[in-house]
């Protein structure tokens, strides 16, 4: 997680995120078009983007701690260097990086200013979401603490309780270790990893936590509608 140094900092970069939100064509109803994972057949000790890349699947199964089988399922994890200025490394902290959910309208634009193909899987989403009537909008730009509902494919607004409830912990930025693997992909000189990370700060996607189900698992499938639901507090 990044931290805004000062609330004057904190005032004037969530007035830019506001005025970029505008521009960011989000609906009020989207629909997952795709699901991807790691492959299980990869070995990561002689494959180093055995986890870094997804492909596609008919669906994940996911509980709350995440999607089964994946690196990330889990209720805890030990803090990194990312959290640095919070705990010493190694402090046992609560897991929020569940799924990992783009748009294919940030990837493009990725694409556009990378000059490579940056898909979905190189980036290693877990979920695509999209408009239902195609036209392009940024999902990394939803507001931090946004809900995302997901409904059947019949589903014309959001249902109590809805199939799984996806809350947006963070917009994921450029790292590295994605730009790698991207380079890698395109035989590519070290530039192209700099380059990513310079330009993929705020059209990555975002990192949700799963807050429901708790007792049972469910299935995330193409199809599925996704309804996004901006939250104000809790009441008392």
């Amino acid at each position: 997680m990044e931290f805004y140094t000062t609330l004057g900092t904190y005032v004037q970069g969530e007035l830019e995120r506001l005025s970029r939100l505008h521009e960011a064509n989000i609906p009020e109803r989207g629909v997952i078009s795709r699901v991807l994972c790691p492959s299980k057949m990869q070995d990561k000790k002689t494959n180093r983007d055995a986890f870094s890349v997804t492909h596609e699947v008919p669906y994940l199964e996911l509980d709350y701690l995440g999607i089964v089988g994946d690196r990330h399922q889990r209720a805890v994890r030990g803090s990194t260097a990312r959290e640095k200025n919070v705990y010493p490394k190694g402090e046992m902290i609560r897991q929020h990086r569940h799924v990992f959910a783009v748009s294919e309208y940030d990837c493009r634009v990725l694409s556009e200013r990378m000059e490579l193909d940056v898909t979905p899987e190189l980036l290693g989403a877990n979920v695509v979401i999209e408009r239902e009537d195609k036209q392009n909008y940024s999902l990394s730009k939803l507001p931090q603490g946004t809900y995302l509902l997901i409904g059947t494919a019949l589903a014309y607004e959001a249902s109590i309780p809805p199939l799984a409830t996806l809350v947006k912990y963070a917009t994921q930025q450029g790292c590295p270790i994605t730009g790698n693997v991207i380079r890698r992909a395109y035989g590519a000189d070290e530039e192209i990893t700099r380059t990513f990370v310079e330009v993929s700060a705020e059209n990555r996607g975002i990192v949700c936590g799963v807050e429901y189900p708790v007792e049972h698992k469910v299935r995330l499938e193409a199809g599925q509608k996704v309804f996004f639901n901006f939250a104000t507090g809790v009441c008392p």
